[in-house]
């Protein structure tokens, strides 16, 4: 409340939305200049009202047609000419003209079919991985599938020995044909191989496709470990 003035003498004004008078407020001390509602019912009544007035000059106001200067027809002019003389090059002769030929559609056109190649390749590489993925899954996979090259013959092998062979002392995996020579065909090596130090076995886990020669393959396989190890 002002100081100095009496509740009923307290400033008043007309509501712009309900016409109805309200008196000045606390809450208002610093803006009632700008006050034209009562309440903020009667603000957002005032706020849609203007809102939908503002729309509705907007729809019935009428679209202006741009102007047209002539520097603008000049230039979609010289703009048309350069169209044709590009399609005349690029068509091999013919002069296609500015309705045939777009030199835009086209490299879109381009782009768009790389696209889809790049796509379609994309695809077939996904598949073919879930189908490998499958076969050792179900036991179909081929006879070389999961195996690694002997670090120093590189040719792949199911099984291998991981061992020491030179002085620089890096694990290498080498096949049984290659581990005899760098051990001297001592599972823990001889006098001849300084260097050499056992490591271990890998073998390969993937399921392999197996035939009527399955059980001689394991035979073979369980031979192949003992001989290594120096068992047989």
């Amino acid at each position: 409340m002002p100081r100095g003035v009496k509740k009923e003498n307290l400033p008043s004004k007309v509501c712009v939305v309900c016409n109805r008078p309200f008196t000045w407020r606390k809450k208002w001390e610093k803006v009632w200049e700008e006050v034209t509602t009562c309440s903020k019912s009667c603000n957002s009544a005032r706020r849609s009202l203007k809102t939908a007035t503002n729309k509705a000059e907007v729809e019935t106001k009428p679209a202006e047609t741009p102007q047209r200067s002539e520097k603008d027809d000049e230039d979609s002019e010289l703009r048309g000419s350069e169209r044709g003389v590009v399609g005349y090059v690029g068509g091999g002769g013919r002069n296609f003209g500015n309705d045939e030929w777009d030199v835009s559609t086209d490299n879109s056109a381009v782009e768009s079919e790389a696209g889809e190649d790049a796509r379609m390749v994309r695809k077939a590489a996904k598949k073919a991985v879930k189908a490998e993925r499958r076969d050792k899954r179900e036991g179909r996979a081929g006879p070389t599938v999961g195996q690694k090259p002997c670090e120093l013959c590189s040719l792949g092998s199911d099984l291998l020995v991981r061992c020491r062979t030179d002085a620089s002392q890096e694990w290498r995996l080498v096949c049984g044909k290659c581990w005899g020579g760098v051990s001297g065909g001592v599972p823990d090596g001889d006098a001849k191989h300084p260097h050499y130090r056992y490591g271990g076995l890998w073998k390969n886990r993937v399921v392999k496709e197996k035939g009527n020669s399955g059980a001689a393959s394991a035979a073979e396989e369980k031979a192949e470990v003992l001989s290594l190890l120096g068992a047989v």
